[in-house]
């Protein structure tokens, strides 16, 4: 489910529908059964905005962690901040992260220190307005599975 959902995911996002993929599994049934395929799809969900979003969504799925908003805006009044997940009855924000938001390689634009800086001022933002706030990267959601699950929850549930 993993890695379908990763494809899945960005396959909305960039524009194919979710009937364009149902008609693709009807056609492919003839050959293999493609059950599990179907409810793949309806747990598909283009606002993930990285193949770690993703894989996040489906490891919370695995662990019965609350299922989170994807790229929820919180509104602070002066600014509002997009957050990768937001679990609202917990009032807590998940981010998703790799070490390439911070290398440069996504906006060469500006320099991996100011991104950086901006975002522990925006952390500081939304921790300042009573947010719980929980990281993580794609090595520790993949590799460290029990450990970062166990973090996230215990966030939700301080």
């Amino acid at each position: 489910m993993r890695g379908a959902v990763v494809v899945g995911d960005a396959a909305l996002r960039k524009g194919l529908s979710r009937p364009a993929l149902l008609e693709v599994l009807d056609e492919a049934s003839a050959w293999f059964d493609l059950g599990r395929a179907r409810e793949i799809v309806d747990f598909l969900d283009a606002r993930a905005e990285s193949a770690l979003e993703s894989l996040s969504r489906v490891i919370f799925h695995e662990y019965d962690v609350p299922p989170p908003e994807p790229q929820y805006e919180v509104n602070l009044g002066r600014k509002t901040y997009r957050v990768d997940f937001y679990w609202k009855d917990f009032n807590t924000i998940g981010e998703a992260d790799g070490k390439v938001k911070y290398t440069g390689e996504l906006d060469s634009s500006r320099a991996p220190e100011e991104v950086l800086w901006e975002e522990k001022l925006r952390e500081d933002d939304l921790r300042d307005s009573g947010k719980k706030v929980v990281r993580w990267t794609y090595g520790q959601m993949l590799y460290r599975t029990d450990e970062t699950v166990a973090r996230i929850l215990r966030r939700l549930y301080a």
